[in-house]
Formats: C-alpha cells, sequence, structure tokens
C-alpha cells in the first residue's frame, strides 16, 4: 500500500481484532466513522490509493485511470476499499458530482482518509440529501477483505460475509 502516508491530515483507525458475529456468516470489523450512514453492497477492493480526480469518471463510475488496478470497473453501488487517496483537492467535486449523478459507491472503507474526500460526501449530504458514508478500519481488517465479499455497514460496524471463493 505505498503512497498512503500518516500524517496528521488523514483520518486513521487503531487495530481492534474483530469479533465473529456467527462464524459460518459474518464477521465483524470495527470501524471509525468519517461520514456516518448505513450501506450494503459487493467489496471492490483495491489496494492501490486512488485519486477521484482523473481516476473515476463521475458520470458513469467507471474508474479510467489506466494505471490503477481497478481500472474499468464500476464502483457503482459497491463498497469501495482502497487503502487512501491519492493527491487532488478535485477529489471531493467528483465524488460531489458522482453522488448527484447517482454513480458514487453505496460506501468508502479506507486505512487512512483525506478530509478533502469527505468533504464531497458531506456537502453531497447538504445539497443532495444523498450521501456516501465513509468509515477507517485498520490495516490488518482491509487485508481481511476481499472483492467479491458482501459488506454491510451500519455505524461503527462493517460485516463481511465471504464471497464465493474467498
Amino acid at each position: 500500500m505505498s503512497g498512503c502516508s500518516s500524517h496528521s491530515q488523514t483520518i486513521l483507525a487503531q487495530h481492534v481484532p474483530a469479533e465473529s458475529v456467527n462464524p459460518v456468516d459474518a464477521t465483524v470489523i470495527p470501524a471509525k466513522t468519517v461520514v456516518s450512514g448505513e450501506a450494503s453492497g459487493e467489496a471492490l477492493v483495491s489496494r492501490m490509493p486512488l485519486s477521484f480526480w482523473g481516476g473515476l469518471d463521475p458520470s458513469t463510475g467507471k474508474v479510467i485511470d489506466p494505471r490503477h488496478d481497478l481500472f474499468g470497473q464500476y464502483v457503482t453501488g459497491k463498497v469501495l476499499l482502497f487503502p487512501c487517496g491519492k493527491g487532488s483537492s478535485s477529489s471531493s467535486a467528483v465524488l460531489l458530482e458522482a453522488i448527484r449523478a447517482g454513480t458514487a459507491p453505496s460506501a468508502i472503507v479506507n486505512v487512512e482518509t483525506e478530509p478533502i474526500l469527505a468533504i464531497g460526501s458531506i456537502v453531497g449530504r447538504q445539497i443532495y440529501r444523498r450521501w456516501v458514508p465513509i468509515v477507517v478500519i485498520s490495516r490488518e481488517d482491509f487485508e481481511r477483505v476481499n472483492s467479491g465479499d458482501t459488506l454491510v455497514l451500519t455505524g461503527s460496524e462493517l460485516r463481511v460475509k465471504r464471497g464465493k471463493g474467498n
């Protein structure tokens, strides 16, 4: 997860061991709320930082950065996990436009969240009464989630049900 730095402008989570709700069905991962809300969906996981500016087409929800491991995939309705943002102060505007267009992820889960990205979701709540919940989880817990898992975010808990083959 190169590119993520633990400086004071980021919001970080501490590792807390996850508890099993039902060993067959789901695992609970503690999460620190950045932007509150509840969401669920299929996990779309990247181990690379993501810049929404130049990395996501807000009109389609498609990842358009050809250097990114999610290139060509759609974030719409997914619980998007990436370790941290990369770069631009315009990321909040891109997220806000995706919220307006209905192409945003259902939730964002990071190890570190840049406040500028959270602003896009917060403004979406104020302007459109729609937003993307954002939480941070520990690096250890982040590594345990895979694309295809089913995730349910409620408050400060992220419930993970393993997808087929995971």
